[in-house]
C-alpha cells in the first residue's frame, strides 16, 4: 500500500517563494500521517503537486514539458520513479 497527498501546492505554503517552508511543511504532513496510521518506514508517503498552480487545468492535450520548472519540488518524480521501480513479479493477484 503507498500513500499519496496530492495537490499540495494548495497546502498553504508557496514552495516557488519559500522551498524550505514548503519542504517543512511536507515533512511534518508524513509525519503526521505515519502516526495517524501506525505507518512504519516501509510503506511508501509521497507528497505530490500533480498540476502546480493549476497550470495545465482541463486541458488534457500537453507535453510533459509544461511542468518541467516544477520538479526540483513537485514530488513527481520520485512517484514516477516508484512505478518504474515496480516489479510485476511483486504484484501477485494483480
Amino acid at each position: 500500500m503507498w500513500f499519496v497527498i496530492s495537490r499540495f501546492d494548495e497546502a498553504g505554503v508557496d514552495p516557488e517563494y519559500d522551498l524550505a517552508e514548503y519542504r517543512e511543511l511536507s515533512a511534518r504532513k508524513v509525519r503526521e500521517l505515519r502516526e495517524l496510521f501506525e505507518l512504519d518506514d516501509r510503506v511508501p508517503v509521497f507528497v505530490v503537486s500533480q498540476d502546480p498552480f493549476q497550470t495545465a487545468g482541463p486541458d488534457t492535450h500537453l507535453s510533459r514539458e509544461i511542468w518541467d520548472d516544477f520538479r526540483g519540488w513537485d514530488g513527481m518524480r520520485d512517484l514516477a520513479d516508484a512505478f518504474e521501480a515496480v516489479s510485476p513479479s511483486a504484484l501477485p493477484g494483480w
